[in-house]
């Protein structure tokens, strides 16, 4: 399998840990992750201007300082990261709903889960995707699928 980058932006570092664990199954995958946003954002930056870019940001919505919204509204504005692969990541989806009323923002969000073995099913479902299209669109992001 065709190796892929994630960049995991959540101020939660249990979540961190749990995805980085679930990923340990699959070593084509690497995982870049950071608790703060804005070290995120500048990363990306810089990865952007050499030309290397991760194929998928995995966003959490509610951290402190910057949130996933601010996040996205920069990472948007910004030529070189405005089509960059993002899947929102929360507790609850319905924030998309509510604060992304005219779509502006739109991009796949999925429910953090409960388990660890949901979270290594949603881990396997990202590899799945990856395998059957090399790249991450919204429309393969859109719903995570039941294991």
């Amino acid at each position: 399998m065709p190796k892929f980058q994630v960049l995991l932006i959540d101020d939660n570092e249990a979540d961190l840990y749990l995805l980085a664990a679930a990923f340990e199954a699959y070593p084509n995958v690497q995982l870049v992750p950071y608790t703060q946003p804005v070290a995120a954002l500048q990363w990306a930056e810089s990865q952007a201007r050499k030309g290397q870019l991760p194929d998928l940001v995995l966003l959490d919505l509610s951290m402190p300082r910057m949130d996933g919204w601010e996040w996205l509204r920069t990472a948007r504005r910004q030529p070189l990261l405005g089509a960059l692969p993002v899947l929102l990541y929360s507790q609850t989806p319905r924030e998309v709903w509510a604060q992304d009323e005219a779509g502006t923002l739109a991009c796949p969000c999925w429910q953090k889960p409960m388990t660890f073995l949901e979270v290594q099913a949603q881990a396997q479902q990202l590899c799945e995707i990856w395998l059957r299209q090399h790249s991450f669109t919204p429309e393969a992001l859109q719903t995570p699928h039941a294991s």
